[in-house]
């Protein structure tokens, strides 16, 4: 029967390891090394593997157990190689690249935030400021489903422009103080239309309660405007250029 290689990540040495969480489809995770570095995979079956919870928790578990004893190029989810040989040729070729990434990570972490704004805030702000957003809820309020179509449309325009105008103003200056209290930020496309900001930043272990401080204080400071989550010590994917094919 063919099988194929699940790839959790890079990590630096020769390692065999044996952690106490098992990897996609319950198997045993271990590693194959080659010039000075070690892949942490298991095998697979299928060389498809479906984002289900309990695949992307399985891939995510190998890693934070990872992340506790060693330094990780983290893998995207559904990396997945040939062979054996093909992980070690890669390891090979691409040596001097991934030891510049792991020490570009080393002793950090990656901290996703996503800011949204709370539509009662929109609403009202949008009450304060702007006449004919009043006039045009309220005229919403009395006439006919077909009409209330076209002020939908003239609402929902108002609301975008106030987003964007809130993603100028808020968004850009709680990703610049973010971006003091980090190592590195890269910025991600905002596909929801109430989210102003959708970034992740690079974070040292250090300086993680640093970091973290600086989210509550921006939390308290814009609370009933604007909402935050936020997700800490992730494995850095967002900074890490990780691509492993066969040959």
């Amino acid at each position: 029967m063919t099988s194929f290689k699940y790839i959790y990540g890079i990590i630096p040495g020769s390692h065999e390891i044996t952690l106490p969480v098992v990897g996609i489809d319950g198997a045993q995770v271990y590693t194959i090394f080659a010039s000075g570095l070690s892949a942490v995979i298991s095998t697979i079956e299928d060389k498809a593997v479906d984002p289900t919870r309990k695949n992307l928790q399985a891939h995510l578990a190998v890693q934070t157990r990872l992340m506790g004893e060693f330094t990780l190029l983290p893998a995207a989810f559904g990396m997945v190689a040939d062979s054996d040989e093909d992980i070690k040729h890669v390891l090979q070729e691409n040596h001097s690249l991934f030891e510049s990434e792991i020490k570009k990570v080393y002793g950090k972490v990656e901290a996703a935030v996503q800011v949204m704004w709370n539509r009662e805030a929109v609403l009202a702000e949008l009450d304060r400021v702007d006449p004919e957003f009043s006039r045009l809820r309220k005229e919403l309020a009395r006439v006919s489903p077909d009409e209330a179509r076209g002020l939908m449309v003239q609402i929902g325009k108002k609301v975008e422009e106030l987003s964007s105008r809130w993603q100028n103003r808020y968004g850009s200056a709680i990703h610049h103080e973010l971006k003091t209290a980090s190592e590195d930020a890269v910025l991600h496309s905002i596909a929801a239309p109430q989210c102003i900001l959708n970034a992740s930043y690079l974070v040292d272990k250090r300086k993680e309660r640093e970091f973290s401080d600086k989210m509550s204080a921006l939390g308290a400071q814009h609370a009933g405007k604007l909402e935050f989550k936020y997700t800490p010590n992730l494995p850095p994917y967002s900074f890490v250029e990780l691509r492993i094919q066969g040959r």
